[in-house]
């Protein structure tokens, strides 16, 4: 064996005990079209994570323990929501998992109009945004924010792109009832943290 495939094993078992990972980690990707590509909306790195290893009695590493576990403050939401156009609704929020405390960046996100008929339900089959009903797709900031100004009045839900799936956000965080939001106009909601079932 060279010494250059020695000196490359070595560091692949210094690495392999020491719980590493060799690959970089995965960029924060957002998109100019947030309706074009939902499979990519919520992928890359986070604010805050934390590598927990399981040891076994003598020491060493259980191969296969290692975990990653993120440690987001909840966030502090906008104070403020921009001036509404005439006749309609301005608001704003930020999204947060309660099921991985994070915040979530770059993430896609759409409003959808409450239906049934007393006009208080939420569409039962959540397959995406759909513009021609009125729904309102947009995507995250870098801090997890949004904001608008021109939601014409009503009765919403907020759904989420949950990697594989859309899920609605809650009540709060104790409580995964899908939160309706009832939107005047000329006024001003400030959501707040907006919590959401997210992997």
């Amino acid at each position: 064996m060279s010494k250059y495939h020695l000196f490359i094993c070595i560091c692949t078992i210094t690495l392999a005990l020491a719980g590493c990972s060799p690959t970089a980690p995965l960029q924060a990707q957002g998109t100019a079209n947030p309706i074009a590509t939902p499979a990519t909306a919520s992928q890359g790195s986070y604010p805050g994570p934390e590598t927990q290893i399981k040891y076994d009695a003598n020491g060493y590493p259980v191969p296969g323990s290692e975990q990653r576990v993120y440690t987001d403050p909840i966030p502090t939401p906008p104070q403020t929501a921009p001036d509404p156009l005439a006749g309609k609704a301005s608001v704003s929020g930020v999204l947060y998992s309660s099921t991985s405390n994070i915040i979530l960046p770059n993430t896609q996100a759409y409003f959808t109009k409450a239906s049934g008929t007393t006009n208080d339900q939420l569409n039962p089959v959540l397959g995406g945004p759909k513009p021609q009903i009125g729904d309102i797709a947009f995507t995250t900031d870098d801090k997890g924010e949004f904001e608008f100004n021109n939601i014409p009045p009503g009765k919403y839900f907020l759904v989420v792109w949950a990697p594989l799936t859309w899920n609605a956000v809650w009540k709060n965080k104790d409580d995964p009832t899908a939160l309706m939001m009832d939107f005047q106009p000329d006024k001003k909601t400030l959501l707040g943290v907006l919590y959401v079932s997210w992997p």
